[in-house]
């Protein structure tokens, strides 16, 4: 990993580390939290983009009725 400026991403401040052997992958870290806020996969044919965000929220599960 090579690391990068840092910049903003949805008003949150991030570091920039770029995958040195493919350039199309970056990885964004929250600067005041230490956890990821966003990767892009650069690979032309699979790769796409995704926000990690909500950390920490309550997650309710509702399973279904037993048989």
């Amino acid at each position: 990993m090579a690391r990068r400026p840092n910049t903003v991403i949805d008003g949150t401040p991030v570091h920039t580390y770029v995958d040195a052997s493919n350039p199309g992958d970056i990885l964004y870290i929250g600067t005041q939290t230490g956890l990821p806020r966003r990767f892009i996969d650069g690979d032309k044919e699979s790769g796409g983009t995704g926000d990690c965000y909500d950390y920490g929220s309550r997650v309710t599960v509702t399973l279904p009725p037993c048989k």
